[in-house]
């Protein structure tokens, strides 16, 4: 493949990534219409060439390793999602593929739903501190070093002088910080799948970490109800999860597969391991009490979207209002302290000059 055919592979991976939901949808539509699933894509990569999609070129994949025997999850198995091929495939091979393409559809759009509030419960207090940040070493650099010039800090107000002297900070320290800074949000960005241990059930609690976690409970979930849904064994389910997972949904699920080693019969007890809301597992227990376990996680699972947006909606909102606070104290400080000096300056001035005419 030459390296602009890798490109437009690549671009046609990212449409089909971003129409998969009702991808899905239609393959599942034709196949239960008894049309071929090899037909359906050739059909696909004629109109897609048509319109000159790169698109096209994905489907002329699949349909080639078809060819050779293979089924669509395993063709398709390094172009689509992880969770998308766990899914595919264990629905194909139990010959229920359009059932599988139909579970995919209702639940990705959910799914990245969540995973989207998630990242702006993530990126929007960091624009509003970035935004306070700017504003405070603009005047560091510029506005403060001005004034200085014009009249000695030393005969500033006391918010002058405070003002001056974080300014001296951020010019003396400025890369230190803003280092300091950048490593602390990679470092947070860089833990949310790997970090485990007694430390991370702690930060779990906190909003950037609850969000994850809130988000791959739900996530985990979903896949686990497509995966009993076929019969699959839940300690199966589970091994089956971890293999697509990050290590720490893999250290999650490693405590619900010891649980139940212990307690094979308390399903719903079994996964009280930190991964979901209080309010998602008194729900998963009582369900399984009631019904089987299985139809506890799809039942669960599947209405419990909104619970997760709202709890993700509220740790951003903590985080927001945080981030504002102290971005608002910020920028108060600055104006308010600038004000100030100015005043002092000109009334100092003032003082002196009326003291020289005496």
């Amino acid at each position: 493949m030459s390296l602009l055919q890798g490109i437009q592979f690549a671009l046609g991976k990212s449409e089909f990534n971003a129409e998969r939901s009702k991808i899905y949808a239609d393959l599942a539509e034709a196949i239960l219409d008894r049309e071929s699933l090899q037909s359906i894509l050739q059909k696909r990569i004629i109109r897609a060439a048509q319109k000159k999609r790169d698109i096209a070129l994905v489907y002329r994949k699949w349909l080639s390793g078809m060819a050779t025997g293979k089924g669509l999850a395993e063709s398709a198995k390094d172009d689509i999602e992880p969770f998308d091929y766990m899914v595919l495939s264990t629905f194909e091979r139990s010959g229920r593929l359009a059932e599988g393409m139909q579970f995919l559809a209702a639940c990705i759009g959910k799914l990245k739903d969540a995973k989207t509030l998630m990242r702006k419960a993530l990126i929007g207090p960091s624009i509003v501190m970035l935004l306070a940040i700017a504003m405070i070493t603009g005047f560091a650099f510029e506005v403060v070093p001005m004034i200085s010039n014009i009249y000695p800090p030393e005969r500033w107000p006391a918010l002058g002088k405070a003002l001056y002297f974080v300014s001296s900070i951020i010019k003396n320290y400025g890369l230190f910080i803003a280092f300091f800074i950048v490593s602390l949000t990679i470092g947070i960005i860089y833990s949310l799948p790997r970090l485990t241990g007694p430390i991370r059930q702690k930060l779990d609690k906190w909003p950037f970490y609850s969000s994850y976690r809130r988000v791959n409970g739900l996530t985990t979930l979903v896949g686990l109800a497509s995966q009993l849904k076929v019969g699959v064994s839940l300690v199966e389910s589970i091994r089956l999860i971890s293999i697509y997972n990050t290590p720490y949904m893999r250290w999650k699920l490693n405590m619900v597969a010891r649980n139940l080693a212990k307690s094979p019969d308390e399903y719903g007890r079994a996964f009280d391991v930190g991964l979901f809301d209080d309010e998602i597992l008194y729900r998963l227990m009582d369900y399984s009490e009631r019904s089987s376990f299985p139809r506890a996680v799809e039942v669960v699972g599947l209405q419990s979207f909104d619970a997760v947006v709202v709890g993700i909606k509220d740790s951003a909102d903590v985080a927001g209002g945080v981030a504002k606070a102290v971005a608002g104290a910020i920028i108060t400080f600055v104006i308010v302290s600038f004000l100030f000096t100015a005043q002092g300056i000109r009334k100092d001035v003032q003082d002196q000059m009326m003291s020289q005419q005496r």
